[in-house]
């Protein structure tokens, strides 16, 4: 329906007003201010830093393609548009959110960041069953995030999801956690 524009187009052109109509703000259009805290977030993306070191795949390739033993692993291959590489939409998410954080650090006691992708390996789970699943691990976040995050003093709190189970883990000044599912 969307054809060679992509759904991350429609989304981003789509999304905002029908939030706002509902009383409800996007963050990836910019940060909002509630009380003395600020709210920061972004989608996030992943640049394959989180892949598991110890899985042997050979050339870069494997992970642009998204393909593991021969088949496409993710759906984001087959229906996202970005325009560019994954790595270069993940420094767009990751520039994005520096903006936010730095334009709410004057103007706010504390700061929460949200994103749908994780930002330390230690949110992933580390006993995946099969090589599939490790394989997987690179479209998981980025390793860049983190560091990112503790670069702007008054973030406390960074929420997150894209890996279906709870985690809570301290880094630096903050608290990222991982709200899993239901």
């Amino acid at each position: 329906e969307h054809g060679e524009r992509g759904l991350m187009i429609a989304v981003r052109e789509t999304l905002p007003g029908l939030y706002a109509q509902h009383g409800f703000h996007m963050l990836d259009t910019g940060p909002v201010i509630v009380d003395d805290v600020g709210f920061a977030g972004v989608l996030g993306w992943y640049d394959y830093s989180l892949r598991d070191p110890a899985l042997e795949l050979g050339p870069r390739e494997s992970y642009e393609t998204s393909r593991y033993a021969g088949h496409i692993v993710r759906n984001d291959k087959l229906f996202t548009r970005l325009g560019h590489s994954d790595p270069e939409f993940c420094a767009e998410q990751l520039a994005l959110l520096d903006r936010q954080l730095t334009d709410l650090s004057g103007r706010v006691e504390r700061i929460v960041a949200v994103t749908h992708t994780v930002g330390l390996a230690e949110m992933i789970a580390h006993s995946a069953a099969t090589d599939e699943k490790r394989f997987e691990r690179a479209y998981l976040g980025t390793a860049a995030l983190a560091p990112l995050l503790a670069r702007h003093p008054k973030v406390t709190h960074h929420f997150c999801g894209h890996v279906h189970h709870f985690y809570r883990v301290r880094h630096a000044q903050f608290e990222s956690v991982s709200i899993g599912i239901v």
